[in-house]
């Protein structure tokens, strides 16, 4: 997934600084084909990901790649075997399950959660809001009903998990996934490919561990290809064709191609939002797709 982005927020109060505990933070971006760049139209039912990079790649939780190091000063071989483990079944929980995909809630990786995150997972698949906090894209993928005939979805992945341990003794996996789901128009024969380019910050301290308990501190999501005018706090709308609006305001094509890695790395500006802080202020950006996916 490469994009050139024209980053756009709108402006809130100052954010409050984030805590080790507290709300994940959902940093979401909606990439809208650039000039001369078109959905994957046509999509041959048979092996939507033919001819592309993702026809390689793995399908299911197998395909969620767990790092070799196993061991940190604080904390044993099995601990943080256990920590992958919690990590590989939540992510395959909220990205690759079906059922998710048409809305029905992720129970398993919910309670995996530690509490008070549990609440803000199921507050935001039940009353999503577009904001940092609240939106149910930010946590899972899952496909408008209305325009995804979701039973015909199909994905690949690719992953790269990372694990250290904090100055303050937690366990730190970080998890960045590229996912490409094949997606049928409902009631037609059209297909296209979509993308979602996820990087996870999930946070571990033993007494977690011993109750299998998880925290997330923070998802960055890049979905493309989506209108940055639609609404995807609640579903993920893919693009069948080019929207007959032009891009959004101020694209800037010929700027450097960003992913997820790059906005977790807080590389480029985020208006009005450091996505390691939370406040009113949404985290919602919109820019350019500069290839077809």
């Amino acid at each position: 997934l490469a994009g050139a982005l024209s980053l756009v927020a709108r402006r809130g109060i100052a954010p409050a600084p984030r805590t080790s505990t507290g709300p994940a933070v959902l940093v979401r971006v909606s990439l809208v084909p650039g000039p001369g760049v078109a959905p994957a139209a046509a999509v041959p039912a048979a092996d939507p990901f033919a001819g592309t990079q993702a026809a390689g790649w793995p399908e299911g939780r197998a395909g969620i790649a767990l790092p070799e190091r196993e061991a940190t000063d604080g904390f044993s071989p099995p601990l943080v075997r256990q920590g992958l483990e919690l990590v590989r079944d939540f992510v395959a929980g909220t990205q690759l399950d079906p059922e998710v995909w048409r809305g029905v809630r992720p129970w398993a990786a919910a309670l995996s959660l530690e509490p008070d995150q549990y609440a803000q997972l199921i507050g935001a698949l039940d009353h999503p809001v577009d904001d940092d906090v609240h939106s149910a894209t930010g946590w899972v993928t899952r496909f408008d009903p209305q325009q995804v005939a979701v039973a015909e979805t199909k994905a690949r992945l690719s992953t790269a998990t990372t694990v250290a341990e904090t100055v303050g003794g937690e366990l730190s996996v970080t998890v960045d996934g590229v996912f490409v789901y094949a997606v049928k128009a409902v009631a037609t024969d059209t297909w296209t490919r979509f993308v979602v380019h996820r990087v996870w910050e999930f946070a571990f301290d033993k007494p977690a561990l011993r109750h299998s308990k998880l925290r997330v501190r923070r998802i960055v999501t890049i979905a493309a290809p989506q209108a940055c005018t639609a609404d995807s706090a609640a579903y993920f709308r893919p693009l069948f064709a080019i929207p007959a609006a032009a891009p959004a305001a101020g694209a800037a094509p010929n700027t450097p191609a960003a992913t997820a890695q790059d906005l977790a790395g807080a590389t480029l500006p985020l208006p009005a939002h450091d996505p390691l802080r939370l406040g009113s202020g949404t985290a919602t950006v919109c820019g350019t797709l500069a290839v077809a996916v």
